[in-house]
């Protein structure tokens, strides 16, 4: 009996065992990725460029207008897909990469098949529905602020 006992607690403790470390590898792989909320796939709808002495806003329908494309897919395991024309192209791009967040910052890195990666800093919060990234631009004279909604 003694001996069917000790198989049992054993078993016991194994599970527990698998189960608790089951959790964390979940917790670690959401902090890995990121924030959940950023999880899904958003639209632009509204840019702003913002220096000292000005600020330029375009908004949805004006966005719209002029065909502008930003769409980010945030997916869970920390991949990403941006679709946008807005590089100075002209043509509509999609590049691949990864997403993680920390303190407040969304970090993008991006793959490009001819370039090294490339790799972006934001700013962003998330309000329900909307997605708002900010950050310096590449010369550091004027913030570039964008507004996303989520589809």
């Amino acid at each position: 009996m003694s001996r069917l006992k000790t198989i049992i607690v054993a078993s016991l403790g194994i599970l527990c065992c698998s189960l608790f470390l089951g959790a964390c590898e979940d917790n670690n792989a959401s902090k890995r990725h990121g924030d959940p909320a950023l999880i899904g796939t958003w639209d632009i709808i509204e840019m702003s460029w913002i220096t000292p002495s000005d600020t330029t806003t375009y908004i949805e329908t004006q966005l719209n207008g002029m065909g502008a494309v930003w769409t980010l897919v945030l997916r869970a395991d920390g991949t990403l897909e941006q679709v946008s024309n807005m590089s100075g192209s002209g043509t509509l791009d999609t590049q691949t990469g990864t997403w993680s967040t920390s303190d407040g910052q969304l970090t993008i890195t991006l793959t490009f098949p001819a370039a090294a990666a490339s790799t972006l800093v934001y700013e962003y919060a998330v309000d329900g529905e909307l997605l708002t990234l900010s950050r310096a631009s590449p010369m550091g004279d004027m913030i570039i602020r964008a507004d996303f909604r989520k589809q």
